[in-house]
């Protein structure tokens, strides 16, 4: 009487222990990346009362009928693309108007970035048909041409005599050859020829139909960011790594928005930030190619910022993206000198991160200059021997190859590689050579003294090895000769 009774033999159920929910699945770093910056980028916008319909209504009223509506609860890629919503409405009241622009000959073409008249047409042509090759647009050297109708923009930087255009014309692919023509009509006009850096494979057809000369110089290179390897984990763990360390060590990431906000302390410390950089690289004893100089600010309706910042809430570095027409165009990305180690990976990261949340592919990392030159059209064969030549002479003696290098880190996507060209009307003069050497801040004569001074730094030290080796010693006149040799290879 005194056992106890078992469950069984009671009828009594079983008691069943309860299963533990299964954990939940980590989020991976770059989604945790890109929702972290998508809610500040949204939290923006809830900060100063403006839904997007009421942003829109407020800058363009008169054409709201052209605009998406949009509600509070538009998709980041909604947001982050206003700006070609708005351009799409003053296309159309462009065109509207062509008429009218025409009744005025002697309508102003020629413009600077200062020209407040002119900035937002160009912002809204840029959004609508901007490339990567139009980074020039935020440097103040360069100008702008409008056409009369204000359907296209040229940016271009005189060099001399000749209008150095940076990348295709600002328009449809369709326009490209009567816009040049009406250019060149210009130039004229002024006295200046004209030629063209870093055209795109559509405009290289069209100059060969034309029979102009055409050299493949260089490439774009470019991320996409929905499939990278480097920012979804599958390679690049070490970068990956780093950045979560930059993280949980205090190092955190902002967002800034100018069509959306000013902050005049966030701007005077990125523009600071970037002339201390800029102070920094120019203080480097070697040769550079293709300098630009940015005004960060400019254009700010194209321009979205990511930075970083310390445990202290000092601003450590920055990303800059500006609005292509297919994607974005990060330059430059760059921290201050006293920044952690793996500050530029990881706002690069971030980039990459925001831009997938919004559901963009594209993101350019600018142009890479071919080692050799590829095809050439349009050019007797001396010409084009010649211009070989002396690529690979100028190519050997520029830092080339830390550029491709960080490049190669993150995995660009050879499918949206595409090449680049200069474009010369008809055979290139000596005069449009020049100019376009002068664009991109390659000075012949440089690269020769440099390769000069490397042939007689080799010989002199050849000649001294052998010496300590017994096998030459006598007097320093031996030095001469090896000084004189080195010239004659030189020249």
């Amino acid at each position: 009487m005194g056992k106890k009774q078992n469950s069984t033999t009671t009828g009594e159920p079983k008691k069943q222990k309860q299963q533990k929910a299964p954990p939940a699945p980590e989020i991976p770093f770059h989604e945790q990346l890109g929702k972290q910056l998508s809610e500040k980028f949204m939290t923006i916008i809830e900060q100063h009362d403006r839904t997007l319909t009421r942003y829109f209504e407020e800058q363009k009223p008169q054409y709201g009928h052209c605009v998406r509506r949009c509600s509070e609860e538009s998709s980041l890629k909604e947001v982050i693309y206003t700006t070609t919503d708005i351009a799409t409405a003053v296309s159309k009241m462009s065109l509207v108007r062509d008429g009218e622009h025409k009744k005025a000959p002697k309508q102003k073409t020629n413009f600077v970035l200062d020209d407040l008249n002119s900035t937002q047409i160009i912002e809204q042509l840029l959004s609508h048909y901007g490339r990567m090759t139009h980074m020039g647009v935020r440097d103040h050297s360069y100008e702008f041409w409008l056409n009369p109708s204000r359907t296209a923009v040229i940016s271009y930087r005189l060099c001399g005599k000749v209008a150095v255009i940076s990348g295709d014309p600002v328009c449809p692919v369709w326009q490209y050859q009567d816009v040049l023509k009406e250019f060149g009509k210009w130039c004229k006009s002024h006295g200046y020829q004209y030629a063209i850096n870093g055209a795109s494979k559509e405009m290289a057809v069209v100059a060969k139909e034309l029979a102009w000369s055409t050299i493949t110089i260089a490439k774009e290179r470019c991320l996409n960011v929905q499939s990278n390897p480097v920012l979804t984990g599958s390679e690049g763990k070490r970068i990956r790594t780093q950045c979560k360390q930059l993280m949980k060590a205090g190092t955190q990431l902002g967002i800034y928005s100018p069509q959306h906000q000013r902050d005049s302390s966030i701007e005077r410390t990125i523009a600071q930030i970037y002339e201390d950089w800029r102070a920094e690289r120019n203080n480097t004893t070697g040769p550079q190619a293709y300098v630009t100089v940015f005004d960060m600010f400019a254009l700010s309706r194209l321009m979205t910022f990511i930075y970083s910042y310390d445990a202290q809430g000092t601003i450590t570095g920055f990303s800059a993206l500006r609005q292509l027409k297919a994607g974005y165009h990060i330059d430059p990305c760059i921290t201050i000198s006293t920044a952690a180690r793996g500050t530029v990976d990881l706002l690069l990261i971030a980039s990459m991160a925001l831009l997938r949340e919004a559901g963009i592919d594209r993101l350019a990392l600018g142009v890479e200059p071919l080692d050799e030159i590829g095809e050439v059209t349009g050019m007797s064969r001396t010409l084009e021997t010649l211009t070989r030549k002396s690529h690979k002479l100028v190519t050997a003696e520029l830092p080339l190859g830390g550029k491709k290098g960080f490049n190669d880190r993150f995995r660009p996507d050879d499918s949206l590689e595409e090449p680049l060209f200069l474009v010369y009307p008809n055979s290139p003069s000596v005069r449009q050579q020049v100019a376009m050497a002068h664009f991109s801040n390659v000075q012949l004569h440089k690269a020769l003294k440099a390769r000069y001074h490397r042939e007689v730094d080799t010989k002199i030290k050849g000649y001294w090895r052998r010496r300590q080796d017994g096998r030459i010693m006598e007097s320093t006149a031996e030095v001469n000769v090896v000084v004189a040799q080195s010239v004659t290879v030189a020249a």
